[in-house]
């Protein structure tokens, strides 16, 4: 399965709010670098839906989808959202910071 194909599992069981169930798939996007799979997850991560809430772990996955998003994107909708999600996270300590 591709990592395309995983995120559109996770995002089905997401919808269906079966965090758990998506936060397995998007994980399964996460090695192959995938934006929206590690949007998603940082989704789950900051307001504990399926996995524990960690909030510098949600800003850490959202400034990865940002940089693997591509500057180029920055502007659609998706890299709008990721940074409105980091703003909202702007004083929380990154993982890498601790």
């Amino acid at each position: 399965m591709s990592s395309i194909s995983y995120f559109e599992k996770g995002r089905e069981h997401y919808l269906r709010k079966e965090y758990e169930e998506a936060v397995k798939y998007f994980m399964l996007g996460v090695p192959n670098d995938n934006p929206s799979s590690l949007g998603w997850l940082g989704h789950c991560y900051e307001f504990g839906l399926g996995v524990d809430k960690d909030l510098s772990h949600a800003k850490d996955l959202y400034n990865s989808s940002l940089d693997y998003l591509g500057i180029s994107r920055e502007s659609e909708e998706f890299g709008l959202w990721l940074k409105e999600r980091l703003n909202v996270l702007k004083d929380i300590p990154s993982i890498d910071s601790e």
